[in-house]
């Protein structure tokens, strides 16, 4: 596929495309004093120093104590990464070595790292440097290495190096590229989950600025919400049954999660036993649904099963056993969140995604009469909630928002003209409706004309096989 980006220098009000990059006003730059005088870490944060060693880095204007940002609150702020050659090609190297098995955003290994964070209250106008910072580039397909010219995701942990430290509350900071699904495509997801009430990670756009670029260069980035035991999940523990226990972020099945802990460390116990009641109860017994009630919150499930069938959120567990959340909460039930959900809306490597999946809960559930009963009643009413809430606005809002921050890039236009008519067309009454009564209950007909889904990518297994 192809995609552009539009790079705006901006300089004596005239504005020209360069070399595909997204130049926007140049930041203040340091004084050739100020340049000389820096030595890298451990210099102090305090008002008028600047302690970044690069030529384009912000001024330093106050403490990191003194600064009110707040990074999910406000859109436009400006995170700038004073980053080393060396560091820079380590990180290439872990994203390099780990493609081919998938590289996820992970935190809090702390093998590479910025120098320095310095951040820009949008709000204040106020500048201050966060010292080192953990810093990964991360991705799977939407990832890239990191060079002058290119856009990697990107992923750091506040307090790998300073104990404590945050940046406006935020332990974790993941930027998304946007540079496969548009900018658009995962905060408006992420947002629907979020007003149908469905536990979900904010998302902002932010600029990213950084010494690897030219010094004028400063690029737009959708800003995702980590899931953390310690702060997301307090934030959502009436959702997850009092808090979150662990937390599991990989790919595969349920049965391949073990290894793939979201923090340093989980407790495997309560994950080991739901394997082996589905080992037990595997799709197509009588028992799965009532042998998993215990260890599995079907409500959620269920609902989740029917959000990505609507928006088309075909990279996920359900389908592609992959970007996979798996939370155990503190009442011992298994929970799966919504990850790396840029993959939906119509985007062209997921098209027609259908209610049917192939992953072990979502085969065990077609399989199962009362299970799949309770799914096509499930999305029933999240068809009605969908409708209810309007998608088409969420999608000028999120356009409203970029533009106000001078964010759209080159075909980013287009491509929210393409957003309007498809969330428009899901959300118009009859169309899911009618696309749901295509999935038959257990033991009606299932003939080419009764089974739902159809297109690529749609998953495995069905009632009618």
């Amino acid at each position: 596929m192809s995609f552009s980006l539009l790079f705006l220098f901006t300089a004596c009000g005239s504005t020209t495309i360069v070399n595909n990059q997204y130049y926007t006003v140049p930041a203040a730059t340091d004084t050739a004093a100020d340049t000389a005088a820096d030595t890298g870490n451990g210099l102090p944060t305090v008002a008028g120093a600047d302690p970044v060693s690069y030529d384009g880095s912000p001024e330093i204007t106050t403490d990191v104590a003194d600064m009110t940002i707040d990074l999910f609150a406000n859109d436009g702020n400006t995170v700038y990464w004073d980053v080393s050659a060396e560091q820079v090609q380590a990180m290439n190297d872990a994203w390099s070595n780990s493609y081919s098995t998938g590289y996820y955003y992970e935190v809090g290994n702390g093998d590479t790292y910025a120098d320095h964070l310095v951040a820009t209250d949008v709000v204040t106008g106020q500048t201050a440097d966060y010292g080192k910072v953990q810093l990964s580039v991360v991705g799977q397909s939407t990832g890239m290495l990191w060079s002058d010219t290119s856009i990697p995701d990107l992923s750091g942990d506040m307090d790998e190096f300073q104990d404590g430290l945050t940046i406006g509350g935020a332990e974790h900071i993941r930027f998304n590229n946007g540079m496969v699904s548009s900018i658009f495509r995962e905060a408006i997801a992420l947002q629907i989950f979020d007003g149908l009430s469905y536990p979900a990670p904010r998302t902002s756009f932010q600029w990213v600025g950084s010494n690897v670029y030219d010094p004028s260069v400063r690029i737009p980035y959708t800003l995702v919400e980590s899931y953390h035991k310690d702060a997301w999940c307090v934030d959502h523990a009436d959702q997850m049954g009092g808090g979150c226990v662990n937390i599991w972020e990989g790919q595969g099945d349920l049965v391949d999660m073990g290894s793939q802990c979201q923090e340093k460390e989980c407790d495997n116990t309560g994950l080991d036993e739901l394997n082996q009641v589905l080992a037990d109860n595997p799709p197509g017994s009588s028992t799965f649904y009532s042998a998993t009630q215990e260890k599995v919150d079907w409500q959620m499930v269920q609902q989740h099963m029917c959000f990505d069938w609507i928006m088309w959120v075909g990279d996920d567990y359900f389908h592609n056993d992959n970007n996979v959340v798996l939370v155990e909460g503190a009442d011992g039930k298994f929970r799966l969140l919504p990850y790396s959900s840029d993959i939906s809306g119509g985007q062209d490597w997921y098209q027609n995604v259908s209610l049917y999946g192939r992953s072990q809960l979502a085969v065990g559930c077609e399989r199962n009469v009362d299970c799949w009963a309770d799914t096509l009643a499930t999305c029933q009413t999240t068809i009605d909630a969908f409708q209810a809430l309007d998608p088409v606005s969420i999608v000028n809002s999120i356009h409203d928002r970029l533009v106000a921050q001078d964010m759209i890039r080159g075909g980013d236009e287009d491509t929210y003209q393409e957003l309007l008519t498809w969330y428009g067309d899901r959300a118009a009454e009859g169309t899911l409706e009618t696309e749901l009564l295509s999935y038959p209950k257990l033991g009606q007909d299932c003939t080419a004309t009764t089974r739902g889904g159809g297109g690529l990518d749609t998953g495995g297994g069905s009632p009618c096989n």
